[in-house]
């Protein structure tokens, strides 16, 4: 057996889950390279036992590429202890048959089982060997065994890579185990990087070890990239064939992929195939769950990958990027094809793309990626055009760059300062400045050109470096809005990875790579973002063959009148001439700037940027203002955003698009300044135009941020709901890494805590925290709910150890007004759960903005007033909040109405203690509320009990959680199932002081009564909870959860 390596952590969980593994005769581990199966098996086997037994144990490693070798060793192994053998003339049944005490044997290192004998004798193996053997198999890949009939049968048991990996804390002490200690948010940046691949940790513990800047290591291009790329190099990308080599380093320009974006980089016609086989190989690549049929790579694999692609073939890089831009184009994801294209240098087609789709672009979702390698921008002339900045600073704003963003709105200002303007007589569709009889901006064909998108899909699936053919001379490239020159020949049909809903033009005339965005169209998708299937076959516009779909000439006419419909539509909308952009940023600005790079020149009749020394160019104050507002909000300056929104908002210039930008970014920032009632309107509004006009991104971010809105409302069914819509809209579009999602799987993890389901709840928190790095707001706002967790499982240091980490990692970041105010009165709760009112007071007074949470202050005060024994202040407190209002959260309402009650059972007033259970109990039931009930422990759980049998209508949910059915509502039953005897009111109040660190004399000072009084108080809570000392009785009451 081997050794563990040094450092290893020993991982409960996973031996747990061997451990419950023996049940069955087959144990598969699978998993790619590094992901601990042999340590975790090596830990396991040393203490493993099968019922009442200690087993045999046998370790057995594979040498042989086709696994030939297993059943002779599994002989050696079962009948003498040695694992050379493979002479024994037994089978393998037999030999089972004559071992005389259980055996578990591990078979390390299978790479590959493809022997026909092998394959045979160990499905044989597995049907004889239940009781007395139990087969463990640690591979890379699954064999190809029944394994889906042992499945059914129960004779396999799995260990995946998602139990293999690390958690966060497992991350932490891994760390730890090789003396390095990390910044909360370093750790969550590094556990996002490696998403829990022990040797990535490992890796990067021992390139942090030592090192004056841990946090340095993890950047691009160190040692510890050069170590991990000669592991992924020499382990995974050097063992594939070279056919898949080099479909991998090709598509690595893509950050995610679904069959349709394989074919349009590589050419191919098996991308389904070819991304089921690497999933099914553990390349490192997985697949989202949703309908998008999107996949993967593992972050550090993907960096690996792009690296060998620019080492090995670097010529390549910018048309395997002109490819994705124009596939993502065509299916609607404009700021990926819109960054494709600034990594291609396609200057003309990133500027088309930021001009017709900026609101989807600006209003999108966003990353954390702000290291990430920015596109290079262009030196020279190129630098004057003002749109391209602006490009550049979108592209920058999508990665979390704050500084970067900022850097190319300076430059983009000082561009349109320095080029004088002019007035135009035209508009493209977008509302970008043409001059009379000008092609738009990037080539894109003019109406009735007959270059449609049909020709521009074969030149996305052609080979590279084909002669190019399409809009243009046949001697140029032609430069389309984020697409690759058509470099099939215009005989060839297209792969069919058209526009989703048809194989007929794109919806914004016949200009490449432009998103459909209104009208049906004709004929089936293919491979597009929701993943369906589309035509076999699609020939390019005016060549003879079947089209799906309206004729070729139908098509064209149809092309040119909707682009020019959509011309005018939009010159009507905007202004048809625009004028010098005033000092306060009214009317369109058009200005005069040289051409950008790589236009090439056309034939006479056309114009292009290539022919003149200048352009008239036009960038609209909407735009630069929507890319303020977004800047203001990665900032996270709610006012400011707000007061940016002013020239979005001009109702002259306003399209769906642009509305839904200004209500999404409008109802972000009211919820970030905890204007829970003001934000609802514009965020529902956004999301309905984001549907509309198909903004696949601001749908995800709008339902995103309704879920966190719902969530602080206390609307929990809605929260989930929206919750679950934004994740699968974003599996549909293949977004898996977005903070905004981090956003999602917080509101949807406070949901899961106030239902109790707390596992559920962990695991959310952990998935935000991944994608959290980099928003200090996010970090707060989770921590919060993790505090509010462990204080409800009676953790009350490990809640408030939560909440100082978090404040500590702040530095000097400035909280949004409504996660600071959460922060502060979470605190504030956990005080007075410890005894410490004035700390708690403290908090309420000065924690944040007193307007933010008005209920939930009111909630933490009526406590207080409890807690003192001022019933009387208490119940007034609460009562105000203790009615369904529509500016009240029902969180709070709850809370409150159990406060209102206890506040009068203390008074003696019987109606008014049925009131506030009635209020209660009727929320709960609607919305599945359970934390309110359970945290209050003991007390709550007595008025359950003892009152709300006597409401007018019953309520079944009181007498479950009288009952303690709830794992948290354990309330007076110890480790030898029952309180004797159970404490008192004024014992339970006294018990709460106890957690703190008031003397005697000061708890009776707070609760105006002698020092002999609480005395007695103690002595009777140390008799009742059998404990010796103040702290064992604290720890005795948050196991039976009276804390």
């Amino acid at each position: 057996m081997p050794d563990l390596p040094p450092g290893y952590v020993l991982r409960e969980r996973v031996v747990a889950q061997l451990d419950a593994a023996v049940r069955a005769p087959l144990t598969l581990v699978t998993a790619p390279a590094g992901w601990g199966k042999t340590a975790a098996l090596v830990a396991w086997a040393r203490t493993a036992r099968i019922g009442d037994e200690m087993p045999v144990v046998r370790w057995v490693t594979s040498h042989s590429p086709d696994g030939a070798d297993v059943p002779g060793r599994l002989r050696g192994a079962l009948s003498s202890g040695d694992a050379k053998g493979d002479s024994y003339a037994d089978d393998l049944p037999r030999v089972v048959d004559a071992l005389e005490r259980p055996h578990i044997v591990v078979v390390d290192d299978v790479r590959e089982i493809s022997d026909e004998t092998a394959l045979s004798e160990l499905e044989a193996l597995v049907r004889h060997g239940m009781g007395r053997l139990h087969l463990v198999l640690s591979c890379r890949r699954d064999p190809a065994l029944p394994l889906y009939r042992w499945r059914v049968n129960g004779s396999l048991t799995e260990v995946r890579t998602s139990d293999l990996s690390l958690t966060i804390a497992e991350t932490a002490q891994l760390l730890a185990a090789h003396d390095v200690t990390l910044p909360g948010s370093t750790l969550y940046e590094l556990h996002s990087m490696t998403e829990g691949w022990p040797a990535g940790v490992r890796l990067a513990a021992m390139a942090m070890r030592g090192h004056p800047e841990p946090e340095r290591v993890l950047d691009d291009g160190g040692p510890y990239s050069t170590a991990v790329g000669d592991y992924l190099t020499g382990e995974v990308i050097e063992t594939l064939p070279a056919d898949t080599r080099r479909l991998l380093f090709d598509t690595a320009v893509a950050t995610r992929l679904n069959a349709g974006l394989v074919e349009a980089i590589t050419g191919r016609d098996d991308g389904a195939r070819v991304l089921a086989e690497l999933k099914g190989s553990n390349a490192f690549l997985t697949r989202n769950a949703g309908p998008g049929g999107w996949y993967r790579f593992h972050p550090l694999f993907a960096r690996t990958l792009h690296s060998e692609l620019l080492r090995r073939n670097p010529e390549r890089v910018a048309e395997l990027h002109r490819r994705a831009a124009a596939w993502h184009a065509t299916y609607g994801i404009p700021a990926e094809a819109m960054r494709h294209a600034l990594l291609a240098e396609d200057w003309p087609g990133a500027v088309e793309t930021l001009e017709r789709h900026w609101p989807d672009i600006v209003g999108g979702v966003r990353y954390d990626r702000p290291h990430e390698a920015a596109p290079n921008a262009p030196a020279g002339d190129e630098h004057t055009d003002p749109r391209l900045a602006l490009a550049f600073a979108a592209e920058r704003l999508r990665v979390g760059d704050l500084e970067g963003t900022r850097d190319f709105l300076r430059r983009s200002h000082r561009a349109a300062d320095e080029v004088p303007t002019a007035t135009t007589t035209g508009t493209t569709a977008s509302g970008g400045a043409t001059a009379p009889g000008t092609t738009p901006p990037g080539g894109g064909a003019a109406p009735g050109s007959g270059h449609g998108p049909a020709g521009a899909k074969a030149a996305v699936n052609g080979p590279i470096g084909a002669p190019a053919s399409g809009n243009g001379p046949a001697s140029g490239p032609a430069s389309g809005p984020a697409s690759a020159p058509a470099s099939a020949p215009a005989s060839a049909p297209a792969s069919g990875n058209g526009p989703i809903g048809g194989s007929g033009p794109v919806g914004m005339g016949n200009v490449p790579g432009v998103m459909s965005r209104s009208g049906p169209q004709n004929g089936p998708a293919h491979y597009g973002p929701g993943g369906q299937n589309g035509p076999a076959t699609q020939h390019v516009a005016g060549t003879p063959g079947t089209s799906h779909g309206p004729s070729q000439q139908h098509s064209q006419q149809h092309s040119q009148q909707h682009s020019q419909q959509h011309s005018q539509q939009h010159s009507q909308q905007n202004g048809s001439a625009a004028a010098a952009m005033p000092a306060t940023g009214g009317a369109t600005a058009v200005m005069t700037a040289p051409a950008p790079a790589g236009a090439q020149a056309v034939p006479s009749g056309q114009s292009s940027a290539g022919q003149q020394a200048k352009e008239q160019v036009r960038v609209s104050p909407r735009m630069v203002a929507g890319l303020a507002a977004a800047e203001a909000r990665l900032a996270g300056d709610p006012r400011r955003t707000l007061a940016v929104l002013a020239e979005l908002n001009r109702p002259d210039e306003q399209n769906d698009e642009v509305r839904a930008l200004s209500m999404l970014d409008e109802g972000e920032a009211r919820l970030r300044l905890g204007e829970l009632a003001a934000a609802g309107t514009p965020l529902h509004g956004a999301l309905v135009l984001a549907q509309r006009t198909g903004m696949a991104q601001a749908q995800v971010c709008a339902a995103a941020q309704l879920s966190v809105l719902e969530a602080a409302r206390g609307r929990l069914r809605a929260s989930a709901r929206l919750g679950r819509q934004a994740l699968v809209t974003a599996d549909r579009f293949g977004i898996t890494d977005a903070t905004d999602l981090g956003w999602v799987r917080m509101a949807l993890a406070g949901v899961y805590g106030e239902w109790d389901r707390i596992a559920e709840a962990d695991r959310l928190l952990d998935e935000g925290l991944d994608l959290a790095a980099g928003d200090p707001d996010l970090l707060v706002a989770i921590a919060t709910v993790r505090a509010r967790l462990r204080h409800g499982a009676g953790r009350l240091a490990a809640a408030l150890e939560v909440l100082h980490t978090a404040r500590r990692e702040l530095g000097g970041a400035t909280l949004a007004p409504s996660v600071e105010r959460a922060l502060a009165l979470t605190e504030a709760e956990l005080r007075i759960s410890g005894g410490d009112l004035g700390a708690a007071r403290r908090l309420v007074a000065t924690g944040g903005d007193p307007d933010v949470y008005p209920g939930w202050a009111a909630c933490v005060d009526a406590a207080a007033a409890l807690v003192e024994g001022k019933a009387a202040a208490a119940a007034s407190t609460a009562q105000q909040y203790a009615t369904p209002s529509v500016d009240t959260s029902l969180t709070w309402t709850v809370h409150a109405a159990i406060l209102t009650a206890l506040a009068g059972r203390a008074l003696g007033d019987r109606n008014r203690v049925l009131r506030g259970l009635e209020v209660a109990l009727d929320i709960a039931e609607e919305e599945s509320f359970r934390r309110p009930f359970l945290v209050g422990g003991h007390p709550v759980r007595d008025l359950l009990a003892n009152f709300a049998p006597l409401l007018p209508v019953y309520h079944p949910l009181a007498a479950e959680l009288a009952a303690g059915s709830s794992p948290l509502a354990g309330g007076g039953r110890g480790a030898d199932g029952s309180l004797v005897e159970p404490l008192t009111e004024r014992e339970l109040t006294v018990l709460r002081y106890l957690q703190g660190t008031m003397s005697n004399l000061e708890i009776a000072s707070t609760l105006y009564v002698s020092v002999n009084t609480v005395k007695t108080h103690v002595k009777n809570i140390y008799r009742k909870l059998h404990a010796g000392r103040r702290r064992e009785a604290v720890e005795r009451a948050r196991e039976l959860r009276l804390l």
